[in-house]
């Protein structure tokens, strides 16, 4: 079973990791963050966030004839 995440960036637009909807509800409903985008959904933080883990995500989309297909990619920042 899959489970859906949100993705997330802070103040500065550095990207964190991605979290469950529940606590991006949580975030958005305590005013801690807004809507960045809707299409993927990301929020961004209304803090900076100082000690961030050093993983990057990269999003590729490949549209197939019948299917597309979304993948998230971890790599670490040098």
């Amino acid at each position: 079973m899959s489970q859906n995440y949100v993705f997330v960036i802070d103040s500065t637009q550095r990207p964190l990791h991605p979290i469950p909807p529940a606590k991006a509800r949580k975030l958005l409903t305590k005013n801690q963050a807004a809507v960045f985008r809707l299409y993927p959904f990301t929020i961004v933080l209304k803090h900076a966030v100082n000690n961030f883990d050093n993983i990057g995500y990269e999003l590729k989309i490949a549209g197939l004839l019948l299917i597309s297909v979304l993948a998230v990619f971890f790599r670490e920042i040098a």
